[in-house]
C-alpha cells in the first residue's frame, strides 16, 4: 500500500491494538488505520476506521 507523500504517519498502541495515525505536512489529521496482524499467509494489513478512541491521535 503506497501512502501520500505529503504525509506524516506514526504507529500507536492503545488498549492493546496497533493503530497508524496519517496526518498532513500541517498536522491535519487525515486518516486513522487498525494494524491487523500477519495471520498464516497473510501479510499484516492496515483497515481504514470511521470510528476510533481519541487518544489515539492525541499529541
Amino acid at each position: 500500500m503506497q501512502l501520500p507523500s505529503m504525509t506524516r504517519s506514526t504507529v500507536r498502541e492503545f488498549d492493546g491494538k496497533s493503530y497508524v495515525v496519517l496526518r498532513s505536512v500541517s498536522g491535519e489529521l487525515l486518516q486513522v488505520y487498525s494494524v491487523l496482524p500477519a495471520h498464516g499467509h497473510r501479510r499484516a494489513q492496515l483497515k481504514k476506521l470511521h470510528h476510533f478512541p481519541k487518544e489515539v491521535v492525541e499529541r
